[in-house]
Order: C-alpha cells, then structure tokens, then sequence
C-alpha cells in the first residue's frame, strides 16, 4: 500500500477524534498523551505514512 498524502496527514491530526475524547491528535499531544495518539495512529494505518 502507498504512503498517505501529507492532506491526508494533516487532517488527521487537526480533526476531532472519538477515541482521544474529541479532541484532535495534536491536542491531545500538548496535553501528554503521547501514549494515547501514537496507539490511534498506529490503529488508522500510520504505517504508511513514511
């Protein structure tokens, strides 16, 4: 599979996201919860970002 486009990317992390309690990937990083985003990222195929 190829690699996500960086729109695809940026959506991500700047939407709401239900299992990080609707806030966005990148507010839940300024809020610690490191842990919490790169398991929901590697949940949605971050795999293939590179």
């Amino acid at each position: 599979m190829g690699c996500l486009s960086d729109y695809v990317k940026l959506n991500w992390l700047t939407r709401a996201n239900p299992y990080l309690d609707s806030q966005t990937p990148i507010q839940a990083l300024k809020a610690g919860q490191k842990e919490r985003v790169l398991a929901e990222a590697a949940a949605v195929g971050a795999g293939q970002w590179s």
